[in-house]
């Protein structure tokens, strides 16, 4: 393990870390910011992450060595809370507010550590102006969606932004082989600066329990197969189709429910589709719309489930299969993120054949008649993936960026 104390600079401008898990714009990608900047501050980094989202205080301490900044209320430079549509027409001036920040608060970093396209932009303009390395985390890629979901359309700024990124970024972090060569292949980023690591799960919070209980606990029925899904209700994760799919099982009789876990409130268009759809195809005591859960409640949704389904067109890497075998329940998955590593046929899921309806409907009934594996068996797939060895990882990337050990942002304290 290298022992050099960084002083870091991570930017999640658009997603707060401690934002409401499963709306619109914090997903995944925060989950993955606020637990490595956890680990890296228990390894003795520190680290100090901007955004521009959510409210609260200016500035908050996280988790020992790791702050939070809201770049918003800095003299009211931003106003309050740009949207992410707002975003790009205001990147200069989040610069200037980070900058601004950098210098009266006498900060000085190792290196720059940029999370999605928006983050990206401003780290580039970070390493021009404070001559530090820029590491980079796409998380999800324009070109990737427009190429693999008919849902999406992404704009042509965000797919210039991204390239410009891939040309000046000093590394990029990505979760899997599949990420590295897209962006080498279509973004012309060199392969000696892709380095390929994981999402990490916590091992301590997601825990087998016993299934009976954990359905009690959630007033959730112990005699049906229980089909859970977690996460946003953006088209591209396609949770119409697994809304349908429960609706065809349960036309063969079979008695099967499904627990949706996150996306927007009850008032928001997503939202109220699935619930449309729901009550068009009579689902109205079989789909339980759970809304936002903490992370501290969702083990429990994971223990309660007979299978946790993720049904997406496109995931740069889906925390959520890493946490529902981290809690011994199985997982049935379409070819995207980590599946295809992670996924064992008959022993921790399967991969379904596509997303459609037809494919969800023969895969979930396949997990029906199988016998399920020991939880000790299906826990031990993802214990690789446990945030330590993960965060020690990111390290060596920061690492290996800083060629010059006597940088003194490298031991002045922040």
């Amino acid at each position: 393990m290298n022992t050099q104390k960084l002083n870091i600079a991570m930017l999640s401008l658009h997603s707060s870390p401690m934002g409401p898990i499963g709306t619109q714009d914090t997903g995944g990608m925060s989950v993955y910011v606020r637990e490595l900047s956890r680990w890296l501050g228990a390894r003795g980094h520190r680290i100090d992450i901007f955004t521009c989202a959510g409210d609260g205080a200016s500035e908050v301490e996280l988790y020992p060595r790791v702050r939070l900044i809201h770049l918003v209320h800095l003299g009211g430079r931003l106003g309050t809370g740009p949207s992410k549509a707002d975003l790009p027409a205001r990147l200069p001036r989040v610069f200037e507010a980070l900058d601004s920040y950098k210098r009266s608060h006498r900060r000085h970093y190792s290196l720059i550590h940029s999370h999605y396209w928006l983050s990206g932009v401003v780290g580039c303009m970070a390493r021009e102006q404070w001559k530090c390395p820029h590491v980079t985390t796409f998380h999800t890629l324009a070109a990737r969606k427009n190429r693999d979901s008919s849902m999406e359309n992404e704009p042509d700024l965000r797919l210039a932004s991204e390239r410009r990124i891939a040309d000046r970024a000093d590394r990029f972090i990505v979760p899997v082989q599949d990420e590295s060569r897209f962006i080498e292949e279509t973004y012309g980023a060199p392969r000696s600066k892709i380095h390929i690591i994981p999402g990490g799960v916590d091992l301590e919070r997601f825990m087998p329990m016993d299934r009976c209980a954990a359905r009690r606990q959630l007033n959730l029925p112990e005699d049906a197969f229980l089909i859970l899904y977690v996460g946003r209700f953006a088209p591209l994760k396609r949770v119409d189709r697994l809304v349908s799919a429960v609706a065809r099982l349960r036309s063969q009789g079979r008695k099967v429910q499904l627990v949706l876990v996150g996306g927007d409130d009850p008032g928001t268009p997503s939202r109220q589709a699935l619930e449309a759809a729901a009550s068009r195809l009579q689902l109205e005591d079989a789909v339980h719309f759970a809304g936002r859960v903490a992370q501290e409640a969702l083990p429990a949704y994971y223990n309660a489930a007979d299978v946790m389904v993720l049904p997406s067109d496109y995931e740069s890497f889906g925390l959520v299969l890493l946490e529902a075998l981290a809690c011994g329940t199985p997982v049935a998955a379409t070819r995207v993120g980590v599946a295809p590593q992670i996924v064992e046929e008959g022993i921790n899921g399967t991969l379904l054949a596509s997303n459609r309806v037809s494919d969800l409907v023969s895969g979930i009934a396949g997990m029906m008649r199988t016998k399920r594996a020991a939880v000790d068996r299906l826990r031990s797939t993802v214990t690789p993936y446990g945030w330590p060895g993960i965060a020690d990882a990111v390290v060596d990337v920061y690492v290996s960026v800083n060629t010059n050990g006597t940088d003194p942002a490298l031991t002045e304290p922040i």
